[in-house]
């Protein structure tokens, strides 16, 4: 599938710019240790010549209230009542371990009020991955109140035993109604 026709609200939302993680896109995790952020430019690429490679292996002190995150915000050109579809291309990573144990994965749209309170969001889940880039998308009515949006991608409840190992590319973030 795709990405939705429209105009991207997103920055780099190829991934294309940046190292470790493309650049407007930031890191937000709760795990005992640090996520590992890489381009990549095999595994993954659907748009341009690099992808996005987030890997967290987890620690013996995860319990499952950790999660690995990266997002971009603020997204100000939207209004309320407006549908907006959130989307990206997932890969499992490499050859190495499954690229999901003990974990799956969370993209999704979040609103925000204009002095930063957390207003609604909406997410789909990913539990299964394969070597084939497939597109994953979410539609979101902007409520009011919204000063801006944030798109994200995550791995949550993470645990000791858990991996989780993906390629992200060809994001997208349009406004359809």
């Amino acid at each position: 599938m795709p990405a939705t026709p429209g105009t991207n609200l997103l920055v780099d939302p190829s991934f294309e710019d940046g190292s470790p993680l493309a650049a407007g896109w930031i890191d937000e995790s709760t795990t005992v240790g640090r996520p590992i952020y890489t381009i990549s430019t095999t595994d993954g690429v659907v748009d341009g010549v690099r992808a996005q490679a987030f890997t967290y292996v987890g620690q013996p002190d995860d319990d499952g209230t950790g999660k690995a995150q990266f997002y971009q915000a603020p997204i100000r050109n939207v209004a309320a009542g407006q549908r907006v579809r959130f989307s990206i291309c997932v890969t499992a990573a490499g050859t190495g371990p499954a690229s999901l144990v003990r974990s799956y994965s969370a993209v999704g749209v979040e609103a925000f009020a204009p002095d930063g309170t957390y207003l609604s969001d909406v997410a789909t889940y990913i539990t299964s991955v394969n070597a084939t880039p497939t597109r994953h998308a979410i539609d979101y009515v902007v409520p009011a109140g919204t000063g801006y949006l944030a798109v994200y991608i995550q791995a949550p409840e993470v645990y000791a035993t858990s991996v989780f190992d993906l390629v992200f590319d060809q994001a997208s973030l349009v406004v359809i109604g």
